[in-house]
């Protein structure tokens, strides 16, 4: 126990230990991990006026703009209704526009607008901000092996996915 509290940054919040149970299952630990990144990554975006879906969504845009609001969610694993709200959300904000798709009339495309790029760019910097907070018990080495696992997992369910043999 005592390694574990001195893996932990001083200035971290304690939270109550939880069952042994639960500590041994690597799947579990995974998703606490995830929430808690992602309550960080959330409480740094604030400023921003911007959310933790919402930062995916304009970086997804940013890389492959003229996405479909369909297309855009079945990339980003989220439900059309919370994307259509979304969508909403950042075009009030002036952050996304809809034009229609050149190669297809019936359809709106997502484009970034100039607000969009502004936000990303400073989005991305707070993130990264908050990863090297987040991560810092662990040396430049256990990240980068952390980060090559996950992906490895990653491209695994993507795998399963596309061949039919899992769903996300």
């Amino acid at each position: 126990m005592a390694d574990r509290d001195a893996a932990v940054s001083p200035a971290a919040p304690q939270r109550p230990l939880l069952p042994a149970s639960l500590m041994a299952h690597t799947g579990f630990l995974l998703h606490q991990t995830a929430e808690e990144i992602g309550q960080l990554v959330t409480d740094r975006l604030a400023p921003l006026e911007l959310k933790g879906p919402q930062y995916g969504f304009l970086a997804l845009l940013e890389e492959s703009g003229g996405l479909s609001q369909h297309d855009a969610a079945t990339r980003l694993h989220v439900d059309r209704t919370t994307t259509m709200a979304m969508v909403d959300e950042l075009e009030r904000q002036g952050r996304v526009e809809r034009r229609r798709d050149p190669n297809d009339r019936r359809k709106n495309a997502l484009y970034l607008t100039g607000r969009g790029r502004s936000t990303i760019a400073r989005a991305h910097r707070i993130v990264a901000a908050a990863e090297v907070e987040y991560f810092e018990p662990l040396s430049g080495a256990q990240r980068e092996a952390l980060h090559r696992m996950l992906t490895t997992l990653d491209e695994r369910a993507q795998w399963l996915e596309q061949s039919g043999r899992g769903e996300r």
